[in-house]
């Protein structure tokens, strides 16, 4: 089990609890809390179709043995929060961090 497939887990069950727009920010820090370490990137990219006109906020948080866990949410949109999705790491950097990866 890879760092971010726990992210997601801890992430997912604090968004149900806490309800849309809950402090994402507590959970992060619980994490760390928790000993994971990771790197927290933000960012917005913009969508010209008419459901995402603002755009599209990406969150995703990368964790040392390589795996991320991302979210996609319509910009502003708070009642529209997506649920965080785990990716586990690319092969050459599992092997790197003397991971095993699973066969494709």
């Amino acid at each position: 089990m890879h760092d971010a497939e726990i992210a997601a887990k801890l992430l997912n069950r604090w968004q149900r609890n806490d309800g849309p727009g809950g402090a994402v920010q507590q959970a992060v820090d619980l994490l760390r809390e928790g000993g994971l370490a990771f790197k927290h990137y933000f960012g917005v990219s913009p969508d010209t179709s008419d459901e995402f006109i603002d755009g599209v906020e990406i969150e995703c948080l990368t964790f040392d043995d390589g795996s991320r866990v991302l979210r996609l949410n319509p910009r502003g949109a708070v009642s529209h929060s997506i649920g965080w999705a785990a990716v586990a790491p690319l092969l050459h950097h599992a092997e790197e961090a003397g991971h095993e990866t699973p066969p494709a």
